[in-house]
C-alpha cells in the first residue's frame, strides 16, 4: 500500500528542505530535478474519495498531558 501526503506550499516562502525534514516524510516525489506538481483537477477527485471514506468518532480525544 502506498501512502502519499499531498501538500500545497509556496516554494518561495517554504523551502523544500523543511518539508523533507518533517517527521514521517521519506522523500519528495521528483521527476529529474523537478518536484512533482499535481493540479487541482487531479487532487479534487482524490479528496472527494477520501472524504467519502472518513469515519468520525463521537468520542472526544483526550488531551495530551505534558509533564
Amino acid at each position: 500500500m502506498s501512502n502519499y501526503l499531498f501538500i500545497h506550499f509556496d516554494p518561495h516562502n517554504i523551502h523544500a528542505h523543511c518539508i523533507r525534514a518533517t517527521r514521517g516524510i521519506r522523500y519528495v516525489v521528483c521527476f529529474g530535478n523537478q518536484r512533482a506538481v499535481i493540479t487541482d483537477i487531479v487532487i479534487t477527485p482524490i479528496q472527494q474519495r477520501t472524504l467519502d471514506k472518513l469515519v468520525y468518532s463521537r468520542t472526544p480525544k483526550r488531551p495530551a498531558i505534558l509533564f
